[in-house]
């Protein structure tokens, strides 16, 4: 290859290499922004009031985190919470260690089944990352249960790290399965199944 053709090959080269970096810039592909989702967490059963957590860090500062729910936007979670984990392991990110965010969910407004969320963090410069988590929602037929004197118990046994049971709710029997969460240190619904 003569030494005319290989310069133009290097600047045409350059050029190339410097676009696409430009256009990951603008998309947000910075690699700046790391993002964790705690809970929910992938493939687990989720039921009444409990949180969407994780952590959050921007080499530019984080700008907000959005969470979409079956793909519609809900709103922002609150960012700030103490995280000296996340802190030591990011130290030189601006507020890396209260990196924390969370926010209360009510996963029993949601229809019983298979779900996603999708949280999205930003950073001050508009770069992005996002997580996506797949989850299962239990309930009853009614979404809140106000009077507890309409819930009973039966037929509880132990069974692996499970708990089964069944469950009188306002008058309907349910097959109740409560499953050991290790993240959580306790048990949580792993299924409902109305009875016929």
């Amino acid at each position: 290859m003569n030494t005319d053709v290989k310069a133009k090959s290097y600047r045409y080269s350059k050029w190339v290499a410097a676009g696409i970096l430009g256009m990951l810039a603008v998309k947000g592909w910075s690699g700046q922004v790391f993002i964790s989702v705690e809970e929910p967490t992938a493939g687990s059963t989720y039921s009444g009031v409990a949180n969407i957590r994780g952590w959050v860090v921007g080499s530019k500062g984080i700008s907000r985190v959005e969470l979409y729910v079956d793909g519609r936007y809900e709103g922002n979670i609150p960012v700030g919470g103490k995280r000296s984990d996340v802190g030591g392991a990011y130290p030189n990110y601006p507020n890396a260690g209260s990196s924390g965010f969370s926010m209360a969910f009510n996963y029993s407004g949601e229809a019983a089944g298979g779900h996603s969320i999708r949280v999205r963090a930003i950073d001050a410069e508009g770069a992005v990352n996002e997580k996506n988590i797949g989850f299962q929602v239990a309930r009853f037929d009614n979404p809140y249960v106000s009077n507890p004197s309409q819930v009973s118990l039966s037929d509880i046994r132990k069974s692996g790290d499970s708990i089964f049971y069944t469950m009188y709710v306002e008058g309907k029997s349910y097959a109740v399965r409560l499953d050991w969460r290790t993240e959580i240190q306790g048990y949580v619904l792993g299924n409902i199944q109305k009875n016929n």
